[in-house]
């Protein structure tokens, strides 16, 4: 279930050109995912560890 912070695929995409590119290959976890993991902590203020499960660690 999505949340109210998450980007949606067009909405990244635009973001995603802005941000810095990984020195390497291999992108082990998704940036979509880091990008609406902080949106959400933002809104919600939470810590960290607090995040829901289904973000990445």
């Amino acid at each position: 279930m999505p949340y109210t912070t998450d980007l949606s695929v067009s909405q990244f995409e635009i973001l995603d050109q802005h941000l810095p590119k990984s020195k390497t290959k291999k992108n082990v976890v998704s940036r979509h995912g880091i990008v609406n993991g902080i949106m959400y902590q933002l809104k919600n203020g939470c810590q960290w560890r607090d995040l829901p499960k289904d973000f990445p660690k």
